[in-house]
């Protein structure tokens, strides 16, 4: 079967990108090759596929006019420039927006570069930046705090440096990263918070081995706060914490089965500290700076509550079936070490969250299909924390700032503790796009801090409960692609106090194709 891929070398497909959802749809299609997991991205196309190309299968009235320059040992390209404003009218919402802040008001990014590859090395600049105005909304005892009205942002974004070889790749990247196999939300790694400063040793293309194929990433970077904005983590409440930088180390791997096509099944793991504790840890390398290949249990261990790190493990899979042009998706993870094997099969949901998915694609011919997906994700406190107390996730103690960066949570946006139920459809034509989607998102339902006010089984008193519908599209115009994604969110016992409250939270991006 041909594959829509090519040979050359080309930029990465950003996480949040409208190229990045279409790849996979495609895939379903049997468009692009199975190997893939799409559990690990940016997508590196190179060798799998190539951004014009994709753009020009979907709709060959789109001719790209490249900005770039080729010669026998160098090549420099421009790469897509993006304005994306988002707006909310009532209160902060929204998440996978990397860069951008929970606000209520207008913000707008604007994102683009260039990328360049001799030999080996490449080198690919996508700075952002980023200004907006927060405005003041509705805040509880428990939600929100005073804004700070006009604010402006510089980053990186979605830049790289990087030696690729053989199939892998080895740099430093300030790159959002997407591991696991969700759509719309992921337990462990998404682009809801700004990418992060990390170095690199990855796998950029599916590798084939005896017994199926591999794909892996190890980074090592540092997560940083903002003293300007609450936490997502603490209901977006300013926590006077230190501002000291933590040391962040992270590990994914996926395998396809070779007697099992279309199958992949894999795990990750993280560890955080401050920098002033790496000196706690052991002496030896592997503990100080790699601790993602230590021990599992905390039995094996030597004295691993003292060491103050904090660590998050999940392991997930997900399975195409080709005939159908669907897939289904699970991934399930703990915020805490088991003690031991016993500690593991006697309590296995003690501090546990799960997401689970399916997505249907109906061809209705050649270019154009229709997109069933529907997505759940459970993370409040299961009742076992009425015997033993897991915290919320994404929070577990040692680290206070949580699994945060730039006090965005990393893994699912919609908030600590939280449970989400997406439904959606949308119909394809090229690069036109058409959908609706329906979401309920039930913030915090089982409270976690034993001195707040509680009912039977850890519920909360007042359970604050978002119902969104939205409306999302996407139109080519020449060289310009907009997209546009508008959310009606009807919140009830907001913030956890009060009665109803409603919002309008829209989302243009404009993307003009060199």
């Amino acid at each position: 079967m041909m594959y829509l891929h090519n040979i050359v070398h080309a930029q990465s497909l950003p996480v949040g990108y409208f190229e990045d959802d279409i790849a996979r749809a495609l895939q379903l299609q049997g468009k692009i090759s199975p190997s893939l997991s799409f559990t690990q991205r940016p997508l590196y196309n190179h060798k799998l596929l190539v951004r014009d190309s994709l753009l020009v299968y979907l709709d060959s009235s789109y001719h790209p006019q490249k900005q770039d320059y080729k010669s026998k040992w160098f090549q420099v390209e421009a790469l897509p420039v993006s304005i994306i404003t988002k707006n909310n009218t009532t209160f902060p919402f929204g998440w996978n927006d990397g860069l951008m802040e929970p606000a209520r008001g207008r913000q707008t990014l604007i994102a683009g570069g260039a990328y360049a590859r001799t030999g080996p090395l490449s080198i690919q600049l996508q700075p952002e930046i980023i200004w907006g105005n927060k405005k003041k909304y509705d805040i509880t005892r428990e939600y929100g705090d005073e804004t700070n009205g006009p604010f402006q942002r510089i980053w990186f974004g979605q830049s790289n440096i990087l030696i690729s070889a053989a199939g892998m790749s080895a740099g430093i990247s300030t790159e959002n990263l997407w591991w696991g196999p969700g759509r719309y939300s992921s337990l462990f790694m998404s682009n809801n918070a700004p990418g992060f400063f990390h170095y690199t040793f990855k796998s950029n293309r599916p590798l084939k081995t005896p017994i199926g194929y591999f794909e892996w990433n190890i980074v090592s970077g540092t997560l940083k706060q903002d003293t300007s904005f609450g936490f997502e983590n603490f209901y977006l409440k300013k926590i006077p914490f230190s501002d000291a930088n933590r040391f962040f180390n992270a590990i994914t791997v996926s395998y396809q089965p070779k007697w099992i096509p279309g199958f992949f099944i894999g795990a990750n793991r993280s560890f955080q500290m401050y920098e002033a504790d790496i000196n706690l840890q052991d002496p030896n390398f592997i503990e100080r700076y790699l601790p993602v290949f230590s021990i599992f249990f905390k039995q094996n261990t030597n004295n691993e509550d003292q060491r103050e790190r904090d660590q998050l493990v999940n392991i997930f899979t997900r399975w195409l079936f080709p005939k159908t042009q669907a897939e289904f998706y699970f991934e399930y993870g703990w915020n805490d070490h088991k003690y031991n094997n016993r500690d593991f099969i006697i309590d296995p949901v003690h501090a546990a969250s799960y997401l689970l998915g399916f997505r249907k694609i109906q061809p209705l011919n050649k270019k154009q299909w229709i997109d069933f997906t529907t997505e759940i994700v459970q993370m409040s406190q299961t009742p076992d924390f009425l015997v033993r107390n897991a915290g919320n996730w994404y929070e577990h103690g040692l680290v206070r700032q949580g699994y945060t960066n730039m006090n965005q949570i990393m893994g699912a946006g919609s908030g600590k503790g939280n449970n989400v139920q997406t439904f959606a459809t949308s119909w394809h034509s090229g690069l036109s796009m058409l959908g609706i989607k329906s979401q309920r998102i039930q913030h915090d339902p089982v409270q976690a801090n034993a001195q707040s006010k509680v009912v039977t089984l850890g519920q909360r008193e007042h359970i604050w409960t978002d119902y969104v519908f939205s409306l999302e599209g996407r139109y080519r115009y020449k060289n310009w692609l907009v997209n546009i994604n508008v959310n009606w969110v009807k919140a009830a016992k907001f913030g956890f106090e009060f009665g109803k409250r409603k919002n309008v939270s829209s989302v243009i991006a404009l993307n003009y194709l060199w």
